[in-house]
């Protein structure tokens, strides 16, 4: 197969520039996360930092999985975040088509992929608890930071590099990649559910869902016990 992505340059196609990110973090069971992918049918995953080889520009679902198990382990055993070649892992840019990407030649067989329009972006979910305002902070990094399933985000507005012209995403038919996140979210809000925590008399939410049939991992997550051991409480649990 030959290198399906088109060479360019950023000089000619501008700046990618997009605004008003729509971010859902999510713990779930490999069973769940694959479940969660196949709403989306054909796609494609991308490093979205670091370069990559005509030979070896994706990343194939399977290698995900085993590398998201491998993450399970980590937030069962560890109260910390994983080391940093795991976390750059999940740094991905996802998309349906390949259209949307230009392929930058930094060094022999050695490029750089970037979209031109915008794509569902894919990360280690990562926060920690303030004891200052009893806040949780979400992708913030401490030593007491605990990282938490994934996170999918989806911009609501673009930039046209050339024109200069705004768009509003989700609302135009000429982005491929907001029906597949709609999806996704639709698949968030049926099969996962929020994590609601109480300290003293008050009662939030933290901002992360975790899988219907994760439940369990409330219990074994060494990062979410930590919080729970200064005191705050899982609601109904």
């Amino acid at each position: 197969m030959n290198f399906p992505i088109r060479l360019s340059s950023i000089e000619k196609e501008g700046v990618f520039r997009s605004s008003k990110w729509l971010k859902h973090a999510v713990l779930l069971s490999v069973e769940e996360l694959s479940s969660f992918f196949s709403v989306l049918g054909s796609y494609f995953l991308i490093p979205s930092s670091g370069l990559v080889s005509e030979k070896n520009w994706n990343v194939d679902f399977k290698d995900f999985q085993r590398q998201y198990s491998l993450y399970l382990d980590w937030m069962e055993d560890k109260t910390i975040l994983p080391p940093p070649e795991m976390r750059r892992f999940f740094s991905l840019m996802l998309s349906v088509s390949l259209d949307i990407f230009y392929a930058i030649p930094i060094a022999p067989d050695k490029l750089a992929i970037k979209p031109t329009r915008p794509v569902i972006q894919i990360q280690m979910y990562h926060c920690f608890f303030s004891s200052f305002d009893h806040q949780i902070r979400s992708m913030a990094t401490s030593q007491d930071s605990f990282g938490w399933g994934i996170q999918i985000a989806y911009p609501q507005v673009y930039e046209d590099p050339k024109t200069h012209q705004f768009s509003k995403v989700l609302l135009d038919e000429g982005f491929p990649n907001s029906k597949p996140f709609k999806e996704m979210v639709s698949w968030l809000r049926k099969n996962t559910q929020p994590v609601p925590l109480q300290e003293g008399d008050g009662r939030s939410y933290a901002p992360f869902r975790i899988g219907k049939n994760s439940l369990e991992k409330r219990e074994t997550h060494k990062g979410l016990q930590k919080i729970l051991s200064s005191g705050v409480k899982i609601c109904g649990a």
